[in-house]
């Protein structure tokens, strides 16, 4: 029988931390190697009773204070680690750092980024102008009205299709409103057409949303002390090209490919025109395969070799 893992995620869907949880919980299930086991929770009792059926070695918490305030793990039982998102919590055995180029530290250990497997087919929609797209939640800090300037700026026909929502934790329609009006406010064109919906999608819609794009571009303000932003999981799988701001969220690749990436240094149509063989090397790096074989290895490490397959 093989040792049994559990991730523990939370339910409430509209969250980048919920939709990260789930999309590693989903391409654990891969390991054949462990027995990952995802659990959606919203208690410690409903943690302690999961505990009791599944007898885990190791439980994963993709822990945030501000969707699982309840939780105290030191009367478990069993080796509990945190998911880092921001903020790491007190009281872990371990701790998981989503950034696959942190320094890994004492009880810290990195892990690279969870992708999708996505056969590009859909069509663009551009009609002929360039199609700039981007999506996230509907904070002012996710700079989508700094996109719009830079497009109305650059070219005298394009598109620029937004996908915003409002977050299960934080946000508001009127912040979401507020960033709708901006970037009306930034476009001065005629024949720059801006479409925004901000219905909640699942992957595979956002996913065909980012691949009918031309370009996906995403202008964070600066940001630091954030953890990676999950945007880029989605637009790496698409193969489409992607622009960046200097972001502290985007640190994980920028550190490799600023001058590919870069919209404070390149212009969007050398972005949406250029090779993007970095982004292929960034989707082969970020492979289901290479993310169940990193979680693999950190569960050898971290049960010390005692363990059944």
């Amino acid at each position: 029988m093989r040792t049994a893992v559990i991730l523990f995620n939370h339910r409430a869907d509209a969250c980048g931390v919920y939709q990260y949880g789930k999309r590693t919980g989903t391409i654990l299930r891969g390991s054949s190697l462990f027995k990952f086991i995802y659990i959606e929770v919203e208690s410690q009792i409903e943690v302690e009773k999961s505990i009791e059926i599944h007898k885990p070695s190791l439980c994963v918490f993709n822990y945030h204070p501000a969707t699982m305030p309840w939780l105290r793990c030191e009367s478990l039982g069993v080796k509990c680690g945190a998911l880092i998102h921001d903020v790491a919590g007190k009281g872990f055995d371990f701790y998981i750092d989503p950034d696959p180029k942190s320094k890994e530290s004492g009880e810290v250990s990195n892990i690279i980024r969870p992708s999708f497997e996505f056969n590009q087919s859909t069509k663009t929609h551009n009609k002929g102008k360039i199609a700039i797209g981007s999506f996230g939640f509907g904070f002012l800090n996710k700079g989508f009205d700094k996109i719009c300037k830079l497009v109305n700026n650059e070219f005298d026909e394009a598109i620029i299709n937004l996908h915003i929502t409002l977050s299960h934790y934080c946000g508001n329609i009127a912040e979401q409103e507020q960033i709708i009006n901006r970037c009306k406010s930034e476009i001065s064109k005629p024949n720059i057409e801006l479409n925004v919906t901000n219905h909640f999608v699942n992957d595979e819609e956002l996913l065909n949303f980012l691949a009918a794009n031309d370009i996906n571009i995403f202008a964070y303000d600066e940001m630091p002390n954030r953890g990676p932003s999950s945007v880029l999981d989605y637009a790496v799988s698409v193969e489409k090209p992607i622009g960046l701001s200097s972001s502290d969220m985007f640190r994980h690749v920028l550190c490799d490919y600023r001058d590919r990436l870069s919209i404070e240094i390149n212009s969007i149509s050398s972005l949406a025109n250029g090779p993007i063989d970095h982004i292929m090397e960034l989707k082969k790096a970020w492979s289901h395969q290479n993310f169940i074989s990193s979680y693999e290895n950190l569960v050898k490490k971290l049960l010390k070799n005692e363990y059944q397959t």
